[in-house]
């Protein structure tokens, strides 16, 4: 049975780093394609989180990470491409795929923030302004990757250990192929990370909540917008919504439960892989989401699938052709 689960989440990383990987580089294209009148000035903002997802997804396929926990320690660990890399490289890319998780939400409202100046202020967002905000995210992501790689430093001579306990947890023969890292709740180490990364999701949060009623409040009461605008501006808001949503039902919700189950001395069981699997889907549903909900996307894939069946039927028929 564990044998089949781990089995099972290998699977799923690869499906979903697939996936997320495909449908991220179409909405990238896109973004700098359809991305035009109303929608231009947010071509740089919506970039820079598709490819904060497609790095994501990239890391996600080459790890094939999946959380564990024993007693008070955290263990996150591989045993994917990455296994080829030797120990220290596979440690680094593991903490740059923990650390890319918090990436993923401390991103999301610079887009609040950014239409927030546009909608709100009325001020006119140079690419300058765009490069500043997305500085801003990657110096708290580089606090972040710091502290996460401390607690690894700190808890390597219990590595060999944490390499057998993943083993006879997931049922995996040669612990040669397990690359992980472990940080125990109960050392400051670990409690510093987790303050920094909780301190951060409730400053994103609240920003987001204000911006987002700011924003609401002047689409409301605007009437010099026209339909197609207000049109468009409510359909970011609802995708933005849906992003803002699925890191906190994926990640923030599931950590807190984590982290009580830990304090409380309560075996989660496979619920915690669960976790892991889904949580792989990020990117995939951060994309899925913005093609489906912002017209201009979804006009542009349904073209694009148009052409596509267009070009297969002109073949085909070409082909038949040339058997008569």
């Amino acid at each position: 049975m564990v044998r089949c689960v781990y089995l099972v989440l290998n699977i799923n990383s690869y499906i979903a780093g697939f996936f997320s990987l495909s449908l991220n580089v179409l909405l990238f294209a896109m973004i700098l394609k359809w991305s035009v009148r109303n929608l231009a000035r947010y071509r740089g903002i919506l970039a820079f989180n598709c490819t904060v997802d497609i790095l994501f997804a990239v890391l996600s396929s080459l790890t094939n990470f999946t959380y564990l926990v024993t007693d008070s320690t955290m263990i996150l660990f591989s045993t994917g491409p990455i296994v080829l890399l030797g120990q220290s490289m596979g440690r680094a890319l593991l903490c740059l795929q923990d650390s890319m998780i918090f990436l993923a939400i401390v991103v999301v409202p610079i887009s609040y923030i950014f239409r927030y100046f546009v909608i709100v202020r009325r001020m006119t967002m140079k690419s300058s302004y765009v490069f500043l905000m997305a500085s801003v995210s990657l110096l708290s992501f580089v606090g972040f990757f710091a502290s996460v790689y401390i607690v690894i430093e700190n808890n390597f001579s219990k590595y060999e250990e944490h390499r057998r306990i993943v083993a006879e947890e997931m049922g995996i023969e040669d612990q040669k192929k397990i690359v992980l890292m472990a940080g125990d709740v109960l050392n400051l180490d670990m409690q510093i990370c987790l303050l920094y990364l909780y301190t951060f999701v409730i400053i994103s949060y609240t920003a987001m909540c204000f911006c987002t009623k700011k924003i609401l409040k002047v689409l409301r009461e605007s009437r010099g917008l026209s339909d197609h605008c207000r049109k468009l501006q409510n359909q970011l808001t609802a995708a933005l919504f849906v992003q803002a949503l699925v890191p906190l039902v994926l990640l923030v919700v599931p950590c807190l439960f984590l982290l009580v189950s830990v304090l409380v001395d309560s075996r989660l069981g496979l619920s915690v892989q669960l976790g892991s699997a889904l949580l792989a889907w990020l990117p995939a549903l951060n994309a899925t989401v913005t093609l489906c909900i912002v017209s201009p996307y979804r006009k542009g894939v349904k073209g694009l699938l148009k052409k596509k069946m267009k070009m297969k039927i002109s073949q085909y028929l070409s082909n038949q052709n040339g058997y008569m």
